[in-house]
């Protein structure tokens, strides 16, 4: 009599806790994903600094990691 509507909690929180586990997974890609086109940003700029590559390839490469 009492299982019914305990098991209905129960199946109630797991779903709860799975959709803001989902949540959570997908915020934090989203900042890795963030913080990786930052590095490269970066890591493009020392190259040309360093004069690896030239003006031309700079920007390119520049408009293809911008969002």
């Amino acid at each position: 009599m009492f299982m019914g509507p305990l098991f209905l909690v129960g199946f109630v929180i797991l779903i709860y806790y799975l959709i803001n586990s989902s949540k959570s997974e997908q915020h934090s890609h989203h900042n890795r994903t963030y913080h990786d086109a930052g590095r490269a940003i970066e890591i493009l700029n020392e190259r040309y600094a360093k004069g690896e590559i030239t003006k031309e390839q700079f920007k390119e490469m520049q408009k293809e990691l911008k969002p």
